[in-house]
């Protein structure tokens, strides 16, 4: 191996180690939210990639003589490099589908809640647990909701369409209309726990 693909190994490792700055990672999770091992994976190839192509930029702290030399190296310009290690994601990826798949779902679950039509069991919870009196506390709990599913969006697929291109409102709500109720125990928790965890009981 040369010099440059010991680099990548390395950068790599550290990527999925999670050694990488935070700012990294809350950039993809921002734009990309990775799904799975495998996209997360995906990244660190393309970050890696990118280190060992500009290694000359980030080998700068002390001379490359084995494993831990580099990963100095690595850590010292790190900080200078986050923003170039950013682009250069969003010029390989552009928008991600992930992120547009999420905002629909998240819309479409603003507009089931305040439809009333959640599962009942979810508006029993909220009012066993939380019994909301104004419009602000309705909207904290929507928020809770419906970030939740946005977060994790690929679970509420309904695999009986799962190829679907979810490229609109309308078909996520078609979606969550089946999973929603798939998912009325987990809600009804993510509900208790922000509660609770809210009020410090």
């Amino acid at each position: 191996m040369d010099e440059k693909d010991i680099i990548k190994d390395i950068a790599y490792n550290l990527f999925i180690d999670n050694q990488f700055p935070q700012k990294i990672y809350d950039y993809i999770i921002d734009n990309f939210l990775p799904q799975s091992n495998q996209e997360w994976e995906k990244f660190g190839l393309t970050i890696s990639e990118y280190i060992a192509m500009y290694s000359d930029y980030f080998m700068v702290k002390e001379p490359v003589t084995d494993k831990e030399s580099i990963v100095r190296n690595l850590d010292e310009s790190f900080p200078t490099y986050v923003g170039y290690i950013c682009e250069n994601i969003f010029d390989v990826y552009g928008e991600s589908f992930n992120l547009v798949q999420a905002k629909n779902f998240k819309e479409a679950a603003s507009m089931l809640f305040r439809e009333d039509q959640f599962p009942q069991p979810i508006y029993d919870a909220i009012n066993q647990h939380y019994r909301p009196e104004n419009e602000g506390q309705w909207q904290w709990i929507e928020n809770i909701l419906t970030n939740y599913i946005y977060q994790r969006f690929s679970s509420f697929v309904d695999q009986n369409y799962a190829e679907e291109q979810i490229d609109n409102v309308y078909l996520a709500k078609r979606h969550l209309i089946v999973t929603l109720r798939t998912y009325t125990a987990d809600l009804c928790d993510k509900i208790y726990n922000a509660v609770y965890s809210d009020n410090n009981y």
